[in-house]
């Protein structure tokens, strides 16, 4: 085998053994496949027996047999594409992998851009658009190869400088400046792009996304820090952040040694709303009651807050409660005060069968952020049905697509519960009117730091 490498490049570049590119340390070298990617080629080199050169060209990918043992070329085939029919020939072969430009050409007009159509050539060899002449609308083309031309060589012929030309093409413009910055735009040919979720069903950062390729052959360590371009994406639902001045309070958890758990709303998909995202009234007083609490109408056995502030009775058509509940816990509470408490209500859109209420809940509760927390979120509440003979039901979870159900999370889908590390962020879609949907959320440390806190009847949807 000829080697073509100085001494002293040889020297730096072998190492004497050999390496797989599906083996550390070389994964970072995709595998040389002419067949799947079109950037790698095998080039032939002919020369007659005396080494004199003859004719340079790039190999079919038929010519090239894959299997155990390496890679096998037809020679003879090739020599024959090539018009060498007879005689003794010396053939080189480079396999190589393009970093900018190819062999191919392209049809481009007079201001670069690339011309896909019909053309014909004029008698004295100008190109010009169209079938014929008479179906020409004059645009003159010209026929280039995806290539760049070097513009000039240093004095001491180590360094060159090249151009390319005038060829509005998003990929051959792309190559060439990759070659000095080192970025590359890729294509990840047959591949479908997800985003991915952790055990617990969401990010530990909350807002951060994580995409998951159907082909993890295509991803390399290089792309790491990268950007991924998704193409005929579009925007389905946008949730409105609203800002600390919008909600009079943080937004954020706070660095303490104290543990309260608390959370507000922090995002929506726009649906007509009135009250507050921030449940501070509802919080200043449920938070301090565990679950279990015995209420009554008009608050706590033993403190009365208001008149009829709290319901626990099911509701009937005309809104007529025949069997009026007059006590019970805090999962039973199927309405609040609105002057008493600050519930958040949503008109849903269409009745919300089809077009979900979209609220995105987030912590802001105090805690050590020095250490890890477990985050446990509950979802509880009813639906209120106001027909004759049917009483009002508990929440059950919904399966997007099918009748029956009014909770979906995404993250944690079949399910109205849902922990994890860090989980400070969950979203839940809530489908149908008249919804009265109660939240808990628990926030625990290994080293036995807990607080939990439970707001019944917190979130609504009105009748649309």
């Amino acid at each position: 085998m000829e080697v073509r490498l100085s001494r002293k490049d040889l020297q730096i570049l072998d190492t004497g053994g050999r390496g797989k590119p599906t083996e550390r340390p070389f994964e970072y070298v995709t595998s040389f496949d002419p067949r799947t990617n079109t950037d790698d080629i095998v080039e032939v080199l002919i020369h007659d027996e005396n080494q004199n050169f003859l004719e340079r060209g790039i190999v079919d990918v038929d010519d090239v047999i894959y299997s155990s043992d390496g890679i096998r070329l037809k020679t003879g085939v090739i020599l024959r594409k090539f018009g060498y029919d007879r005689g003794r020939y010396v053939v080189k072969y480079n396999f190589l992998r393009n970093l900018a430009g190819s062999d191919e050409t392209v049809l481009v007009d007079e201001g670069g851009n690339v011309y896909d159509g019909d053309f014909h050539v004029m008698p004295d060899g100008t190109i010009m658009d169209g079938e014929s002449h008479e179906t020409s609308e004059g645009i003159i083309l010209r026929l280039l190869e995806l290539k760049y031309f070097i513009q000039q060589i240093s004095g001491t012929r180590r360094e060159i400088r090249i151009l390319p030309q005038e060829i509005n093409d998003i990929d051959y413009i792309d190559k060439f400046v990759s070659l000095s910055n080192g970025i590359r735009r890729l294509k990840l040919q047959n591949n479908v792009a997800t985003f991915k979720t952790d055990a617990q069903g969401s990010t530990l950062a909350g807002d951060s996304l994580v995409i998951k390729m159907d082909s993890n052959q295509s991803i390399i360590p290089q792309m790491k820090g990268g950007l991924i371009y998704l193409n005929n994406a579009f925007v389905e639902t946008e949730l409105a952040r609203p800002t600390a001045e919008d909600l009079d309070t943080r937004i954020e958890e706070l660095d303490s040694d104290t543990v309260q758990a608390r959370f507000l709303i922090i995002g929506d998909n726009g649906r007509e709303f009135d009250g507050d995202k921030s449940f501070q009234r509802t919080h200043d007083f449920f938070a301090p009651l565990p679950d279990g609490t015995q209420f009554n109408k008009n608050g706590l056995p033993d403190r009365k807050i208001g008149d009829g502030v709290l319901d626990f009775s099911p509701q009937r058509a005309g809104g007529g409660r025949p069997n009026e509940n007059l006590t019970g816990t805090t999962r039973q509470i199927r309405w609040l005060n609105a002057d008493t408490f600050s519930r958040a209500q949503y008109k849903p859109l269409g009745g919300g069968t089809d077009n979900p209420v979209i609220v995105t809940l987030r912590s802001i509760s105090e805690r050590p952020q020095n250490i890890a927390f477990l985050y446990e979120w509950e979802f509880f509440g009813w639906n209120i049905d106001t027909r004759e003979e049917k009483s009002d039901a508990p929440l059950v979870v919904k399966n997007p697509g099918t009748p029956g159900g009014e909770i979906f999370i995404p993250s944690q889908p079949n399910s109205l519960r849902t922990s994890g590390t860090d989980l400070k962020e969950i979203t839940v879609h809530i489908y149908g009117e008249l919804i009265r949907l109660g939240v808990r959320l628990k926030i625990s440390s290994k080293d036995g730091l807990t607080s939990e806190v439970l707001y019944p009847a917190c979130i609504e949807t009105s009748k649309g």
